[in-house]
């Protein structure tokens, strides 16, 4: 399709966001919809091996983020092909910095209005956003398994994100 039906040339690559073992996270701009996106894909130098089973990894990522629809956890706006077959899944952009850069700094510019709250007070309130968060995956059978600072994102406005979800496991019915 052509522009705005939703496939990757509506995407445009801006900046790298961040990196992992298998994958990348990049800034992008969604031209149909003149919004930031964040999108996830595979690291370009995986030998195909290695890369057949990160794919899988970020489609079985994919399906359970996108399915979980909370406040507190990264919206999934789509899952896409990218230029070299690969997913690219596609999510908001967040804004913000890690829980572990502000655990580090009680005085971060990243506490924004929350800066002169009492310290114990405000790491709480994040702590029981990611209690949110975590309550709603496993109320849907999905655990997290890589909950850490760093991967919680605490936006200008006191929103809480609960981010990295590629370790994450659907339990079936019985608990497995």
């Amino acid at each position: 399709g052509g522009p705005g039906s939703g496939d990757v040339l509506d995407l445009e690559e801006l900046r790298p966001l961040g990196a992992g073992g298998m994958g990348e996270v990049l800034l992008a701009e969604q031209h149909s919809l003149h919004r930031k996106v964040a999108i996830k894909r595979l690291l370009s130098t995986l030998p195909k091996p290695s890369r057949d089973h990160a794919a899988r990894l970020l489609l079985e990522e994919a399906r359970l983020t996108g399915g979980l629809e909370h406040p507190n956890i990264v919206p999934v706006h789509s899952l896409v092909r990218g230029p070299d077959g690969g997913p690219l899944l596609v999510m908001k952009a967040l804004e913000g910095v890690d829980w572990e850069a502000l655990l580090a700094n009680p005085n971060h510019p990243g506490w924004g209005q929350n800066l002169g709250k009492d310290s114990l007070v405000r790491n709480l309130e994040i702590l029981l956003q990611v209690c949110n968060a975590i309550h709603f995956a496993h109320s849907h059978l999905i655990i997290h398994r890589d909950i850490k600072p760093a991967n919680v994102v605490v936006g200008a406005y006191g929103e809480v994100y609960l981010v990295d979800w590629g370790l994450a496991l659907q339990l079936d019915e019985s608990g497995r």
